[in-house]
């Protein structure tokens, strides 16, 4: 767990990647990217957002613009695979990718 982004990111380091639950700030994403850095040289391969609140999807963009195209997403050339309930893609979907909040 990394405390302290603005919210508390859970980690899973694995094979495949890193999985976080939930970004933190924008703000704080450099500072969450160097301790990732410090438990793996992988990328951010999956991010689960459990809530539309800036602490909790702050640093999605920043993540989604890192690593490589994933295998499971070349059509799209998806970086990073968000997960969240519907509510919350349609709310990112309408603000942060709009431009509107």
């Amino acid at each position: 767990m990394l405390a302290g982004a603005g919210g508390n990111i859970t980690v899973q380091v694995g094979k495949d990647g890193i999985l976080l639950v939930d970004t933190g700030l924008a703000t704080m994403s450099d500072k969450v990217l160097e301790a990732l850095r410090r438990l793996s040289k992988g990328q951010v391969t999956y991010i689960v957002n459990t809530d539309d609140r800036s602490d909790h999807i702050g640093g999605n963009e920043i993540f989604a613009k890192n690593g490589q195209p994933l295998a499971i997403g070349r059509a799209a050339q998806a970086n990073v695979m968000i997960v969240a309930f519907d509510t919350i893609l349609d709310r990112l979907s309408a603000s942060e990718f709009s431009g509107t909040n």
